[in-house]
């Protein structure tokens, strides 16, 4: 899984619920934070159902936007609830003692069409790295984002 050296891959699919002009707080019902990592060189993909945090972002100038997105590493699924308990555990995300993961941007680009880079600090117990994380926003059927 490697995923204290860190090649484990983070995609974040955002819908969230405004909260102020260009900012709001993401809705974990329709949104996903989804990890690709591998285990004895088999792959494998999980998401985490709960998470919180603030995007303020304008599509127009993605470079001037922030993502700022806390992760309960509890609420990691892979539709394998053994498999789940063991990465719950110490050997893996370690959630009795590093009950979060964060992730910060530094940098936000537009790849079009909605889809978008950000580059942030990612910290998972207690280690940080700079990743870089492709994600997508679409506008809710009330005008939001």
């Amino acid at each position: 899984m490697t995923f204290r050296g860190y090649p484990l891959m983070l995609l974040l699919a955002i819908s969230a619920a405004v909260a102020g002009a260009d900012c709001w707080r993401p809705d974990p019902a329709p949104s996903r934070v989804v990890f690709i990592a591998s285990q004895a060189g088999a792959p494998f993909e999980g998401s985490f159902k709960d998470f919180s945090g603030r995007i303020c972002l304008d599509p127009a100038s993605p470079e001037n936007g922030i993502i700022d997105i806390t992760i309960d590493t509890a609420a990691v699924d892979t539709g394998i609830p053994e498999f789940d308990d063991a990465l719950r555990g110490a050997d893996f995300f370690d959630t009795a003692r590093w009950p979060t993961a964060h992730f910060a941007s530094t940098g936000i680009r537009s790849m079009g069409d909605g889809t978008f880079s950000v580059r942030g600090q990612f910290t998972l117990r207690d280690i940080t790295r700079e990743i870089e994380v492709p994600f997508s926003m679409a506008p809710t059927a009330d005008g939001g984002i």
